[in-house]
């Protein structure tokens, strides 16, 4: 046999090898998934969605106090590094 096909039986022995513990691997990762109905990922989806939501909401609000702050003459940076 040339090099050149002990090569390409090396390679393909290698990919079947792998494919097999891919394969396994993948048959794992779904029976652990089962336990997940699509209702749960509907809730993440609802979760992200209003975490994005109220991200915007507090940046809108952030602002407000800024702009408040400022005409009352107060550093409205000492009210969050107190928060922190």
């Amino acid at each position: 046999m040339a090099s050149g096909q002990v090569q390409v039986n090396l390679c393909g022995l290698w990919c079947r090898e792998r494919l097999t513990v891919i394969e396994s691997e993948n048959a794992d990762m779904r029976e652990e998934l089962s336990a997940f109905d699509p209702a749960f990922f509907d809730e993440i989806e609802d979760l992200k969605y209003d975490h994005h939501h109220l991200q915007l909401q507090c940046t809108e609000y952030e602002s407000i106090v800024r702009e408040l702050s400022g005409q009352l003459g107060i550093n409205a940076t000492t009210f969050s590094n107190a928060a922190d």
